[in-house]
């Protein structure tokens, strides 16, 4: 063998070497780090079990010593005794009583500990269970267990570390005690050094669960693991974690027998490969040699040559299948070229005629075809397509027409596995124009992206032939692409009518909007001309939302969007701009008919959104708000012509529902204040501007003041005291009203508190908005607030308006009766103005009503008036409801309230609403003044 073939065969011989040992080595490093992780993982998990062992031995002491300590508290007295042979006395250091209000009384031992208990503590000793401690500065354990939790006497016992930790484990072992992952409670005296500088408290906060621990005791390795006994829930202490340590040797020592046994295995396996490289190199390096040749003839492209191999072996059949290779590369490869121009012609544009018109010229010069035609499906019906088709063989001369397909043809189709074969004489009008060319035989082959038909490719041959199956794999392959770029195309359409029309209407978005204004505005610029822009807001949308579901209100959009079409002419824009809020632009407008023609046309709108809209068998009625502003009078820009309308609106909202408004100027200065106010209100809370104000309620049985109502002030530090009636409206409308009722709530709770503490037991009302009542967890943040500030629940009154209790009536039943159950007083507010109904008093979990001041306004000059609210008391009584008129501004109306037994007034003729000072000497003035007089 010559020196190049040796070389030849040295390189074989390495590649053979290498590529056997390769997968050996990395068999062999598996088996290696495998079986040592089992190995490791083995000591970890044995020394995981020690560790269980141990702190569940613990967790038996301390239950048993809870037991005992328990039997002690059943059987204490004040001149408790314990003998020294008692087995109390091998569980406890020092037994002693604690009283939180005392002083510690010791009972057994010889010391005490000064506790100072959490209030979390304090809570879990309420639960009449006992608590474990941890007192760091004398590295001892004690138990405590309540005597009375009301007197907040409890007994403590100082725990004796030998019953404790006297655990037995393996001579060579040993155990460390962590409380809270943070102090080292118990330590054999010669670990707790090196366990201290291992394990410091930033590690003792990290999770080494699955992790063995490695230290150096005395110049011995140990391994330790830990294991966390949870007993918090039982003893009120934060997890004790047992850390149990085993001398490496002894944990690691079937570790170590295999370390040392495993290079006589790797020694062999490396043997075992050279001896088989050796022979694969004898039986293929002739025939390899042969074979790299002609693959070098291939890469030189040059697919003629043919490789010849005399063995009858598998090298022989490699020969044959690599010469048949070369043939077929070169065949595809001529197909690829032209594929790839295809490719990029289809793909680079978006336009699905250019597309076909593209295969159609191309499908020939790669297929033994003579005519293609190509169905475009629609998308708006499944039958209904435009075919396209060459007229000639020249391909120049593109036809297109519109087809139905029958039901049977479609079905056809869509069931083709994956081509159907069709002749002329099964008249299928798909294919006509291919049948009048002369064609015999009918390729179809449909076009399809997951599922969805795209399209339909007819390929028309003049003589019947018989086809091998590659030329089906091609004919697929097209329609492929073809399902790709139509895609691609459909895509992009679908893309660019997302960005410019609304999904739920498919009316045009903002964007699309505000392209057709400026095109319309230039077009006014050149004719002089005026274009208007309607800003349309549906009064009270948000009530069809919350009551009924977004899933009505969509449809009811949706029906608007129908209104506002039929409204306009057909060269005008409508448009949503989101949630329910539409905008119209009425262009070409003379000067002097642009009022007259957007007054009709806003009126018409208002006119027709009035008739009943059905949905689901339910009647709607849509009252709509609309402002006006017209180019250029009022704006030469979009922008501002916008917020201009959308000005005008929010006057048409607050004359009336259901009107519209033009812009006037005054009306952007009003909106500007509005805007500034509301900014301001903004900030009010994190500036602590807000104060409460107290107005008293007089008991007018025996003249006394035992409730206040809390009312909220705005002290702004540049307009003074802002009106309630100014600024609750708008926080209402921002949506602030939620965080200022709970200031509110939270403020009125700690201040109750505060009198409760100085021995006022004043009750407080705290007004409830609609929007923080509806709003989903509100009982869970009152319980929150109760809880936080500790006030007294009965000390707490919640006053919700009578057209709360309506909507959702029975979601609203089951949350005031939680509200009740937990103590809480409940008022109706604002009585005799919403829907009153004895059905809903008798229901509704309330204790108390409040007469609405439109009616005591009157009560001593109307007949009505006085009857009414007579009535209202008699009723209220009747159902043992407390009745408390507001808004007394004279003694008529005082004496006439008392007359008809009526329980509590407040209002100006009794007393303003009061800062806590000034509420306070009132109060105490006030009833004074009623004691001395009764």
């Amino acid at each position: 063998m010559s020196d190049k073939h040796n070389k030849f065969s040295h390189q074989l011989f390495i590649q053979y070497f290498v590529s056997a040992i390769i997968p050996v080595s990395v068999l062999l490093l598996l088996t290696f780090f495998s079986v040592s992780s089992l190995l490791n993982k083995n000591a970890t998990r044995q020394i995981y079990a020690e560790s269980r062992a141990v702190g569940l031995t613990l967790y038996d002491r301390l239950s048993y010593i809870d037991t005992n300590l328990i039997e002690l508290v059943e059987r204490f007295n004040s001149s408790m005794l314990i003998d020294n042979n008692s087995q109390f006395v091998k569980l406890y250091q020092s037994l002693y009583v604690h009283d939180e209000n005392g002083v510690d009384k010791l009972i057994y031992g010889e010391d005490t500990i000064g506790l100072n208990l959490s209030s979390l503590q304090r809570q879990h000793l309420a639960g009449n269970k006992s608590l474990l401690l941890n007192v760091h500065e004398h590295d001892q354990l004690i138990m405590l267990h309540p005597i009375s939790v009301e007197q907040q006497k409890y007994l403590v016992a100082i725990l004796k570390a030998d019953y404790l930790w006297n655990i037995t484990i393996k001579e060579t072992d040993a155990y460390c005690a962590v409380v809270a992952k943070k102090r080292i409670i118990y330590c054999p005296y010669t670990m707790r050094a090196p366990v201290s500088e291992l394990f410091t408290e930033q590690d003792l906060q990290s999770d080494k669960a699955n992790k063995l621990i490695e230290i150096n005791v005395a110049d011995e390795l140990y391994l330790g693991n830990t294991w966390a006994l949870f007993i918090e829930p039982q003893f009120g202490v934060e997890e004790i974690s047992i850390l149990y340590f085993m001398p490496k040797a002894e944990a690691l020592v079937d570790y170590t027998n295999f370390v040392d046994t495993f290079p006589m295995y790797v020694i062999i396996a490396l043997l075992f490969v050279v001896f088989l490289s050796s022979i694969q190199m004898r039986r293929s390096l002739i025939p390899l040699i042969k074979l790299t040749q002609g693959a070098r003839n291939v890469i030189a492209g040059d697919y003629t040559k043919s490789v010849e191999i005399d063995s009858d072996d598998e090298f022989k059949t490699l020969a044959t299948t690599f010469n048949k290779m070369s043939q077929k590369i070169n065949e595809q490869f001529n197909k690829i070229k032209t594929l790839a121009k295809v490719d990029r012609l289809i793909l680079s544009t978006p336009d699905v005629d250019y597309i076909v018109e593209v295969l159609i010229e191309y499908i020939p010069t790669i297929m033994p075809i003579d005519n293609v035609s190509i169905i475009v499906m629609s998308s708006e019906s499944p039958y209904n397509g435009v075919l396209i088709f060459n007229e000639d063989a020249t391909y120049k001369s593109i036809k297109r027409t519109n087809v139905i397909l029958e039901e049977n043809e479609l079905m056809e189709i869509n069931n083709a596995n994956p081509v159907l074969k069709k002749t002329a004489e099964d008249n299928n009008t798909y294919f006509s124009p291919l049948v009048k060319s002369g064609s015999k035989l009918f390729l179809v082959c449909p076009i399809r992206s997951q599922d969805e038909l795209l399209g339909i490719i007819c390929l028309g041959v003049l003589e019947n032939k018989n086809f091998q199956s590659d030329f089906f794999d091609s004919l697929i392959e097209i329609a492929d692409r073809a399902a790709v770029a139509f895609s691609n195309a459909n895509w992009e359409k679908k893309l660019s009518h997302q960005a410019h029309y609304d999904a739920l209407t498919n009316l045009p978005n903002r964007y699309l909007f505000k392209d057709r204004f400026e095109q319309a505005m230039e077009l006014a610029k050149r004719s002089g001309l005026n274009v208007a822009i309607l800003f349309i807001d549906l009064d009270r949308f948000k009530t069809v939302n919350d009551s009924l579901g977004h899933a009505v209100g969509d449809r009811l959009l949706v029906e608007v969007g129908r209104i506002l079409l039929k409204c306009v002419r057909s060269y005008d824009s409508v448009a949503r701009f989101g949630g329910d809020e539409f905008t119209v632009i009425v262009s070409d407008l003379n000067a002097e008919e642009v009022e007259e023609h957007t007054s009709n046309l806003a009126g018409r709108i208002i006119e027709l959104m009035s008739l009943p809209v059905i949905i689901d068998d339910r009647e709607f009625y849509i009252s709509p708000s609309i402002g006006i502003a017209v180019y250029p009078y009022d704006a030469d820009n979009f922008n501002d012509l916008l917020k201009n309308a959308d000005t005008a609106m929010y006057e048409a909202k607050n004359i009336s529902q259901g009107n519209f408004q033009f812009y006037r100027q005054k009306q952007n200065k009003e909106t500007l204040a509005k805007l500034e106010l509301e900014n301001d209100l903004r900030h009010a809370l994190d500036k602590d501007q807000f104060e409460l104000y107290y107005q008293p309620k007089i008991n007018l049985r025996d003249c006394i003041i035992y409730d206040v109502e809390a009312l909220i002030r705005w002290n702004h530090p540049e307009r003074g005291l802002v009106s309630p009636g100014l600024f609750i409206p708008l926080a209402e409308e921002t949506g602030l009203i939620k965080n200022i009722g709970y200031w509110v709530m939270r403020t009125a709770c700690r201040q109750s508190k505060i009198w409760k503490e100085k021995g006022m037991d004043l009750n407080i009302a705290i007004n409830v908005s609609a929007d923080q009542f509806r709003q989903p967890g509100f009982y869970d943040k009152v319980i929150e607030i109760i809880n936080e500030t500790g006030v007294t629940p009965e000390n707490i009154e919640l006053e919700i308006t009578e057209s709360i209790t309506i909507e959702n009536f029975q979601k609203t039943i089951k949350l005031l009766n939680k509200l009740r159950e937990y103590g809480l007083g409940i008022c109706i507010d604002d009585f005799g103005t919403g829907y009153s109904s004895m059905t809903y008093l008798q229901k509704i979990p309330i204790n108390k009503l409040k007469i609405d001041k439109s009616f005591i306004d009157n009560i001593h000059l109307n007949n009505d008036s006085a009857s009414i609210t007579k009535a209202i008391v008699a009723l209220a009584h009747n159902l043992s409801l407390t009745v408390v008129a507001e808004g007394v501004e004279t003694k008529a109306q005082y004496e006439y309230l008392n007359a008809i037994s009526c329980d509590e007034a407040q209002g100006f003729f009794l007393s303003r609403p009061l800062p806590e000072e000034e509420l306070i000497q009132h109060i105490l003035m006030y009833n004074s003044c009623s004691i001395n007089t009764n």
